[in-house]
Parts: C-alpha cells; sequence; structure tokens
C-alpha cells in the first residue's frame, strides 16, 4: 500500500515469551480508524521494516494465517526513521514450535546448514546452531494443514535429505533427528547467449537461485530465476505438464538485455528430472531464439536444476 504523505521506515524484531523468533508473521500497521494498511512479513530472525505513513497515529497487528488478529498495539507517531525494538508476544496456543536437529552423512550435527519446512504452502527456513539444532515458531489456526513437510540440507557438503512428512502439535513439534544426506543440493543455471557463457550457481556466494511451482484453474506453471553479482540474470517461465518435453516457455527475461525480449516459436523446455513436490528440482534444457527490444536477433541454450519451493 503506498500513501500519499510522507513515510518513515519502522524496524522491529518479534519474538515469543521464551525468546524465540517469530517467523513469517504477517505484520500490519495502519492508522487508527483507517483499514489501509502497510504490512510486510518477519523473517527467520523475526525481523521485519518497511516504510509506514509519518505524523499518523499507528496501530500495529499481527495477523494469523486465517486473517485474525493474534496481537495489537498502538504504537504512536513518527516524524523520522525509526525501530521499535524487540516486542515480546505471548505464548497462546496459536503458536506452533517446530524443532529438531540436522545430522550430515557421517551422522555427526550438521553446522553449517538448514531447515526447510513447508506449512500451508508457506516455506520457512530455519538455519541451524553449531550443534546441528533448529528452531521455528510461528502462528497456527483452525483452518491449517494437520501436517507440514520437512527437509535439511548440508551446505557444506552440498547435500540434503528426504522430505519428512510431520504431525504438527501445539505448543511443540520435536521432529528429532533429521538426516541431510542423500540428494545433491547443488543449484544451478548455465547459459549461453551468441556464443557467450553465463553461470549461476549455489556454489558462489552471493548467487541466488529460485525455483517456483503455481497451480491455477487453467495451467501449471514453473517459475525460474537466477542472479549472479551484478554482471548477469536470468529468469523464464514454462508451462509444467506430466510429459518431459515440449513444455513451453511462457517469457524469457535477461538482465543483458534490459530483461524484455520476444521469443521465436518453437521455444520449449525438456525436463529431464520433474519435480512433484517441495525440496525436489527441476532439472532440464532449453534453446531457441528471441529477438531483444531493438528487434535484434538472438540465440540462447540452456541447462538447469532448481530446487522447487
Amino acid at each position: 500500500m503506498i500513501y500519499p504523505d510522507l513515510v518513515v521506515n519502522l524496524s522491529a524484531t518479534f519474538k515469543t515469551a521464551d525468546g524465540l523468533p517469530l517467523v513469517y508473521a504477517d505484520v500490519r500497521i495502519r492508522p487508527a480508524g483507517n483499514n489501509a494498511s502497510a504490512h510486510g512479513y518477519t523473517d527467520s530472525l523475526g525481523q521485519v521494516s518497511g516504510p509506514v505513513p509519518a505524523n499518523k497515529d499507528l496501530l500495529l497487528e499481527l495477523m494469523s494465517p486465517c486473517n485474525t488478529v493474534m496481537y495489537s498495539k498502538n504504537i504512536g507517531s513518527f516524524s523520522a526513521n525509526a525501530s521499535l525494538g524487540t516486542i515480546t508476544v505471548n505464548n497462546n496456543p496459536s503458536l506452533v514450535t517446530v524443532k529438531g536437529r540436522l545430522l550430515n552423512c557421517s551422522g555427526a550435527p550438521v553446522t553449517k546448514g538448514f531447515a526447510t519446512i513447508n506449512y500451508g504452502n508457506v516455506i520457512r527456513h530455519v538455519s541451524v546452531e553449531n550443534n546441528g539444532e533448529f528452531t521455528s515458531t510461528f502462528y497456527s489456526c483452525a483452518g491449517m494443514p494437520s501436517v507440514c513437510e520437512i527437509y535439511g540440507t548440508d551446505v557444506s557438503a552440498s547435500q540434503q535429505g528426504t522430505t519428512a512428512v510431520v504431525t504438527v502439535t501445539s505448543p511443540t513439534t520435536d521432529i528429532g533427528n533429521l538426516t541431510a544426506c542423500g540428494t545433491s543440493s547443488l543449484q544451478f543455471i548455465n547459459y549461453n547467449i551468441n556464443g557467450t557463457n553465463y553461470s549461476v550457481s549455489s556454489l558462489v556466494a552471493g548467487d541466488n537461485v529460485t525455483g517456483m511451482y503455481s497451480d491455477s484453474l487453467t495451467s501449471q506453471s514453473v517459475y525460474i530465476s537466477g542472479y549472479h553479482a551484478n554482471t548477469s540474470a536470468i529468469s523464464f517461465e514454462f508451462n509444467a505438464v506430466s510429459t518431459v518435453s515440449g513444455n513451453p516457455v511462457k517469457y524469457l527475461s535477461l538482465q543483458q538485455f534490459g530483461y524484455a525480449t520476444t521469443l521465436l516459436p518453437p521455444f520449449n523446455v525438456t525436463l529431464t528430472n520433474n519435480a512433484e513436490t517441495t525440496g525436489q528440482f527441476y532439472e532440464g534444457i532449453f534453446a531457441g531464439q528471441f529477438k531483444d527490444q531493438s528487434g535484434a536477433t538472438h540465440e540462447i541454450n540452456c541447462s538447469f536444476r532448481v530446487r522447487r519451493q
């Protein structure tokens, strides 16, 4: 929501009464008596920040996934950027803590890695402590699923484990030991444009690779993007079908050409591996021609391995 008035930036950290970060909580801030709100989601440390209207009395609210107000507080007005510090939220039956410990292929604790929790189609990445333990606390509600999907990743060894389905119980769901071993966690997008090679890889610090699945009434789509150190970025979306070949590309965006391209059909993705669930990998290739904004024609070929989020 964009306000016409002057805005300032507010930040805050949300924790439970036990001192645990409140993860991926929907934070809404609105002028008192006004339904229009600015909102954001806390990160894995319970932190959130963003613009709000200046010089107006504001109401802060924490919302459950079922759009119920779980916590509210009048926070006053602000004429400059400010931090609300740490806000402690009282424990209640809607708070769920999922915890466990990641083990590597040798059975020792993972010291550099994370657990990925998919609950209610919301992905939460939770870093481990030095002893391999991880903890994530978030809101649930009556309309949420009874189970979550969770898998572990050992960043140091580029390994991840299989996805476990765990029953979610309040206040604490302790899954015990979770093995981060058995599947390579390597992600990459390697592509060539007019004979020049580009690469995005999870092995390179600062590179970012994302794979998302979308299901609508009319189609299923896969969106993949990659970003490399201010020098190159690529994103593309294709129709996901049951076969591994002939998946039409809907669009292709490339930093080198101002992100806008016009595809020249045929332009299809061939999947060598399809990710059926969260944590599995899309693996495939595509090749074709496209035009940039000036109308010039270029050739591209690409191979990728990207985890479904």
